[in-house]
């Protein structure tokens, strides 16, 4: 399992905003379109808090509002998480309708990315006719470059499901090329063409495997119980007609991009016995946020060798304990809050869906998924769900196995819309396109990016350009921490990543950000990416800045 990425937005950033005259370190420089101080962060601040509450005694599920956050009574949340137009991420496109009079049905075609491999599989079922030839017809759309790429079709049964693969290396991609347009062509012996519909796979929209919606359902009856916050356990009750030689526990967060794959232990069963199997999730695999919603399901290998998957499950990790929350469903997301106005619930929901519709633009693609945003109050209250370490440093967080963020409420309605939910959304969709740490993706470009797209009333440019004044650029080849050059702890690597964004788009034009994206997708190193994006190295564009920036 891959370690959880965290985007955060770092506390310091927040205060240096609005809180004069912390303690530590030397003044910073003035600088003269800015209206507020910018202090350093007092590294014992919040250190010590502890929680004492009272737990709620009612065990109700998050009030459901609309996305005016005008509160009503509507319906339950186990009712309102089967969200029916959620994109799905495990297929490709719409349903393949089967031919007429069940001649040959094409059950499903998908693909996948991982490990740096691209993956097209089709499987069909044939009936009256045997499939001769198969060809997979490709188009890298940028370029028009069009493939006829033949695949082998053998060993069909008829009746029985058949399966065809093609693999593919994502360096076949052109440079700056992102999808592939494509479509089965599957042949009889008679010369008939059965066509699937055309298709695109998107790097930056793809997942990493199959959930094989095509599989069989087997009758089971499943159960979950949620431990907040730490752990979520899931229970499944069968009475197989055959006994169950092996099953695999597999999950999903928030629909999100991430899935995940258990091998379960069977017991020995009889023909006719009930087996019941149960999977606990805790936070050993992660901590994971309140309101997480599971889509769930397991696998099973009969003694006859025979595959089988159960219905997906949709279970909600709750969290009762100390809020009454409520639920706004905004355009995009899922947004989680307690004890704030209708007012403040609109202003949650504008700045959401505005950043996810803005950052789908800048990025040139879309989330697979609905994030779901928590809220909490103040950073003490988000200690009920982090642990300490976090919270003293942070006041939001994201992740794309979660499949959402978490932040607290700072300043006001606006600021934590507009400035900290969209800088948390940038990270989601950062992480969409990111694979893994080998890339080495810097944390002045993941911070910074966030940074630039955000809402926020200091002028990053003029004050990285006081810095360097004094203190020169630092080097975009080595690590930027969030120290500034005079010692001061004021998120410096966000900010200097900041003016590096600016400094590209006004460069090499607006969409070099897109295009750096797209090329990290392909799960190459950030240097590699960002060379394919404008034609130079880091070590190249890292002389140009400086010089930019020093001007």
């Amino acid at each position: 399992m891959r370690k959880i990425q965290l985007g955060a937005y770092i506390v310091c950033t927040v205060l240096m905003l609005f809180v004069a005259g912390c303690s530590g370190g030397e003044a910073v420089p003035t600088v003269a379109k800015l209206n507020t101080p910018i202090p350093t962060v007092d590294s014992t601040v919040q250190a010590s808090i502890a929680l004492t509450k009272a737990a709620l005694s009612s065990a109700a599920q998050p009030t459901n509002v609309s996305s005016t956050a005008t509160p009503g009574a509507l319906s339950t949340l186990g009712a309102f998480l089967n969200v029916t137009d959620t994109p799905s991420a495990s297929t490709d496109d719409a349903s393949l309708a089967a031919t007429s009079d069940e001649t040959l049905t094409i059950d499903s075609a998908e693909s996948s990315f991982i490990s740096r491999q691209m993956t097209f599989i089709i499987r069909f079922t044939p009936y009256k006719v045997r499939i001769k030839s198969a060809v997979f017809h490709y188009t890298f759309p940028l370029s028009g470059q069009t493939i006829d790429q033949k695949v082998s079709a053998t060993n069909q049964k008829a009746g029985k499901q058949s399966k065809l693969q093609v693999q593919m290396s994502v360096d076949k991609l052109p440079p700056l090329e992102d999808r592939v347009l494509y479509q089965w062509l599957l042949t009889d012996e008679s010369g008939t063409v059965f066509r699937s519909d055309e298709q695109t796979f998107k790097l930056t929209e793809s997942i990493s495997s199959e959930q094989r919606k095509d599989r069989p359902i087997i009758q089971a009856k499943q159960s979950y119980k949620s431990n907040f916050p730490d752990s979520s356990v899931f229970y499944v009750t069968l009475t197989p007609e055959s006994p169950i030689q092996y099953a695999r526990f597999l999950l999903t967060q928030n629909n999100g991009i991430e899935q995940f794959d258990f091998e379960a232990k069977v017991p020995r069963k009889q023909k006719g016995e009930e087996l019941q199997l149960k999977f606990t999730w805790s936070n050993v695999f992660g901590p994971q946020i309140p309101w997480t919603q599971f889509e769930s399901w397991w696998v099973f290998i009969d003694s006859n060798g025979k595959e089988w998957r159960t219905e997906s499950a949709y279970n909600v990790y709750s969290d009762n304990r100390y809020h009454k929350w409520t639920q706004t469903k905004t355009k995009y997301a899922e947004l989680f809050t307690y004890d704030r106005s209708a007012s403040d619930i609109a202003t949650f929901v504008a700045a959401t869906d505005y950043s996810v519709e803005r950052l789908s633009k800048e990025f040139n693609y879309k989330l697979t998924y609905r994030p779901h945003i928590i809220v909490y109050n103040s950073q003490v209250e988000m200690m009920d769900w982090a642990p300490a370490q976090w919270v003293e440093s942070f006041i939001g967080m994201a992740s794309g196995q979660w499949g959402g963020v978490v932040i607290a409420y700072t300043d006001s309605a606006r600021f934590t819309g507009y400035g900290i939910i969209q800088h948390e959304l940038v990270h989601v969709f950062q992480y969409q396109s990111e694979r893994t740490i080998k890339q080495l993706v810097p944390g002045w470009w993941v911070e910074g990016s966030a940074r630039y797209f955000e809402e926020q009333p200091v002028d990053a440019l003029a004050l990285v350009k006081e810095y360097v004044q004094v203190y020169r650029p630092p080097s975009l080849m080595q690590g930027i921490s969030n120290v500034a050059p005079n010692g001061r702890n004021i998120g410096w690597k966000y900010f200097v990543g900041s003016t590096v964004v600016r400094y590209l788009r006004e460069t090499y034009g607006n969409d070099v950000f897109a295009k750096i994206q797209a090329a990290i997708a392909r799960d190459i190193r950030f240097s590699d990416a960002l060379k394919m994006a404008t034609g130079k190295t880091l070590q190249e564009i890292d002389a140009d800045w400086q010089e930019w920036i020093m001007s």
